[in-house]
């Protein structure tokens, strides 16, 4: 029996900015391995509603926690929570100002694009050189604000390992997977011949790539699940496929958006979302109903720790954020 679990707070920007918040829940459960994620097969296990979701529009999970956002391309007030799946409070640390908000790092570092802040109790993350869409800043806990790489001509895709030790992008300019340093940009692997520099990827670890590959269909073979653009898993040492990125929710095949969840890879699609094993079996396939959206929502985003998935629910009358875990 799937069980439903509320978060108490204020709401929306106040709730990003300032205060506190509860959790009570009294679920019970169908059974899981335990391992952070429910079973394909016996689907979402358990699933809260995070009241502080409530009019977020962006969000990044860490080791600990979740960083999340209001706003919109115009600017964004981004606050850190820690705690375990529904159970989060927001952090001492100061709220941030930010155009976008493009990773975090499980010691809580943001990446963010620049945004100024005439709230001296928000951070502004906007240093003089900076160039617009062009900069990637670094946020650390204490609120020191540095820059880690510019391209003057854009920046169009931007993720972190982990650790921070590792990073891709794509940008007119320096286009790879790099180690950063004092001095620079260090390139750290070399990028797999796939859709990488055109379909969001991501860094599970600082030497696991996962991208989108082309199609692998043979000549006249229908698209199924077995056939199409490719999960494909890089290392320092080999890049093979190990899985597809489209799946068939029960309305025909969509194609799906890679993201980090923890030690895991998971994609958010149109109608549901699927969180795949580090050897790129299918480890859990949720769709909306699992999620426990309604008829007027869409996923706009999935993310998540190796506690759990949070999902992003966009609708007619606002946003929601969901977490959905298997027990112990």
């Amino acid at each position: 029996m799937r069980a439903l679990c509320f978060v108490s707070g204020p709401l929306a920007l106040v709730m990003l900015v300032a205060s506190t918040a509860s959790v009570g829940c009294d679920a019970d459960v169908d059974g899981g391995s335990g391992d952070g994620v429910p079973d394909a097969g016996s689907q979402a296990s358990s699933i809260c509603v995070v009241a502080a979701g409530e009019g977020v529009t962006t969000i990044v999970a860490t080791a600990n926690g979740v960083v999340m956002g209001a706003g919109d391309d115009s600017g964004f007030v981004l606050r850190r929570f820690e705690g375990e799946g529904c159970a989060l409070a927001p952090t001492d640390d100061a709220p941030i100002a930010a155009s976008g908000l493009l990773d975090a790092d499980d010691a809580g570092n943001l990446y963010v694009r620049p945004a100024a802040s005439a709230d001296p109790t928000i951070v502004s993350t906007n240093p003089e050189d900076a160039v617009p869409f062009g900069t990637v800043v670094k946020v650390d806990r204490e609120g020191h604000v540095s820059n880690l790489v510019t391209a003057g001509r854009g920046i169009w895709d931007f993720g972190v390992s982990p650790t921070g030790e590792t990073l891709w992008m794509t940008a007119c300019g320096p286009t790879g997977i790099f180690s950063p340093d004092a001095i620079g940009l260090t390139d750290a692997m070399t990028p797999p011949d796939t859709l990488w520099a055109q379909r969001p990827s991501v860094l599970t670890d600082d030497a696991t790539f996962w991208s989108v590959g082309y199609r692998t269909c043979e000549p006249g073979t229908p698209m199924s699940e077995a056939c199409g653009y490719a999960l494909t898993r890089t290392s320092s040492e080999v890049s093979e496929e190990v899985g597809t990125t489209l799946v068939d929710f029960g309305s025909g095949i969509e194609e799906g958006d890679l993201a980090r969840c923890g030690s895991r890879v998971c994609g958010a699609f149109a109608s549901g979302i699927v969180v795949w094993t580090a050897d790129g079996a299918v480890r859990a396939t949720l769709d909306a109903d699992d999620l426990g959206a309604l008829p007027t929502e869409q996923i706009g985003r999935v993310t998540g720790n190796d506690a759990g998935v949070y999902v992003l629910l966009l609708g007619d009358e606002g946003s929601r954020v969901v977490f959905v875990v298997a027990p112990a």
